[in-house]
């Protein structure tokens, strides 16, 4: 795990929300699933995030977990790493997903 992982795990940790690391769904791992708000949290590194076959099969991984009804949340690690508070940006970036 990477530290801006490690980071957010302790966000949502600390957050109380619910998450399972590094499950396999559909045969693609993802770095955090939050089973209670169907959503994959997705920490994204500079360097392999920016190359063209690794933007592709995560554009095709994030179809196939769109079909099994999650909503997938990408955020730079930079940004994890950089946060004022880790658990707001968290907060912030799966809010659209969050149930009433």
């Amino acid at each position: 795990m990477s530290l801006p992982q490690r980071v957010a795990r302790l966000a949502l940790e600390a957050l109380g929300l619910e998450h399972n690391v590094e499950r396999r769904i559909r045969g693609y791992y993802v770095d955090f699933l939050l089973p209670a708000l169907d959503v994959v949290l997705e920490i994204d590194g500079d360097y392999w995030h920016q190359l063209p076959r690794v933007q592709e099969k995560n554009r095709i991984r994030d179809e196939v977990l769109k079909q099994e009804g999650l909503r997938v949340v990408h955020l730079d690690a930079r940004q994890v790493l950089k946060a004022p508070s880790p658990k707001q940006l968290i907060l912030e970036a799966i809010h659209g997903s969050t149930k009433p």
